[in-house]
């Protein structure tokens, strides 16, 4: 049984969310962070200059791995 890593304590459940549901809340968190934290879009010059910076972006790796 696995140990929670904030507490050390045995985790008896793990969370339980549907696949579509944890994907859809990982896109409006995606969205909310790349539209009101991200400096990249009023920095960027051009469409494709903030693609690449956003196919960097760790944030969006880690919450959308599949794109």
């Amino acid at each position: 049984m696995p140990n929670c890593k904030v507490w050390g304590k045995a985790v008896t459940a793990g969370c339980v969310l549907h696949t579509e549901c944890m994907e859809e809340t990982a896109l409006k968190l995606a969205e909310t962070i790349c539209d009101k934290y991200c400096r990249w879009p009023s920095e960027s010059r051009s469409s494709e200059e903030l693609d690449a910076r956003c196919e960097s972006c760790e944030i969006i790796k880690t919450l959308l791995p599949d794109l």
